[in-house]
Parts: C-alpha cells; sequence; structure tokens
C-alpha cells in the first residue's frame, strides 16, 4: 500500500474502450467557464455540493477520521468518474489535501487518512485533464508541501518500511505533478 497507485483491473478493455478513453484523458477541461448547460441540473448541482462538502471534511481538523476516510474515498471516485466536477473545487481541494497530509504526517495513529490522501494526490495528477487545469497558485502550493514532507523528520516515527513508502509515494507524485502541471 503507502500510497501506491492502483492494481490495473482484472478484465482488460477492448482497444476502442482504451482509445476512448485516452482521448477523454486528453481534453482540456477548460475550467470553471467551460462546464456544459447540463451542469446546472439539480443533480450535478447536487453532486457539486457534495464534493465541496468533501473537501470542507478534508480540510477540516475538526472532521472525525470515519469522515475524512470517506471523503477521501467519494473524493477520489469522482476525479476517475467526472473530473469537470472536480475542477470546480480544485483549488480548496489542493488547500484541503496540504493541510491534511501535514497533519497526517505528524501522526502514526493517522496512516489511513495519510494513504487515502496520497492515493486521492496520485488520482487527481493521473488525470491529464485536471491537471491541466491548475493554476500557478495551486502548483506552487502542492509543490512546496510536497518538498516540505519529503524533507519532514516525523516520517521516521512511522517505521522505516513505512516511512519509505511513504517517501516513495510523496516522490512519485512530485514528478507527476511537475511532469504535468501547465
Amino acid at each position: 500500500e503507502g500510497g501506491r497507485a492502483r492494481p490495473p483491473p482484472t478484465s482488460r478493455p477492448t482497444e476502442a474502450a482504451a482509445a476512448s478513453s485516452r482521448a477523454v484523458e486528453s481534453a482540456p477541461l477548460g475550467g470553471r467557464a467551460a462546464a456544459s448547460s447540463s451542469a446546472h441540473t439539480p443533480r450535478k448541482s447536487a453532486a457539486r455540493k457534495g464534493l465541496a462538502d468533501d473537501v470542507s471534511t478534508v480540510g477540516s481538523q475538526r472532521s472525525a477520521e470515519p469522515d475524512v476516510l470517506h471523503a477521501l474515498t467519494a473524493l477520489s471516485k469522482a476525479v476517475e468518474s467526472s473530473p469537470e466536477a472536480v475542477a470546480d473545487v480544485l483549488p480548496p481541494l489542493c488547500e484541503a489535501l496540504c493541510l491534511r497530509l501535514r497533519s497526517a504526517l505528524r501522526a502514526p495513529s493517522a496512516l489511513p487518512q495519510c494513504k487515502k490522501s496520497l492515493q486521492l494526490l496520485i488520482d487527481l495528477l493521473g488525470c491529464v485533464r485536471l491537471v491541466g487545469s491548475l493554476e500557478q497558485p495551486q502548483i506552487r502550493l502542492l509543490v512546496l508541501e510536497l518538498l516540505e514532507r519529503l524533507l519532514d523528520p516525523c516520517l521516521a516515527d512511522f517505521g522505516s518500511e513505512t516511512a519509505q513508502h511513504l517517501l516513495e509515494s510523496l516522490n512519485f507524485i512530485m514528478l507527476r505533478l511537475l511532469q504535468h502541471s501547465p
């Protein structure tokens, strides 16, 4: 585990499905202004409100661990299913993830939150469309936070094997961010 990317699915997609998926991944999001007219339907508005609530949960130090884990899972699923909705909450999500990582990497008891946060960052940075919609302040925030976490002496509190996995994940995330950011 340790925040590593998920293993590939057991069933292989067809070539047409894989090509379609690549085309969708590389299509630009166009930021908030590119939302389609269907984006204002009650269902999509409710989904965006749910994402905003999940971001608030992740960013709040008062949130209970089960709520944070649930919110991180919901956000990871949203990255995979509707990245355009996630693009609308990207700036506060970057801030929330930085806060969550900072606090989770200070306490070995918060390892599940740390792993889920790292996985969400891997998912976010794996979506080229989302990374392309990051603006300079979010990129700067993420780079600085990742650098601080890579150099954080508190990682040693997790034990050498877990700390090594966390460092590998942080390094992988940093490389992805630098490779794909505009």
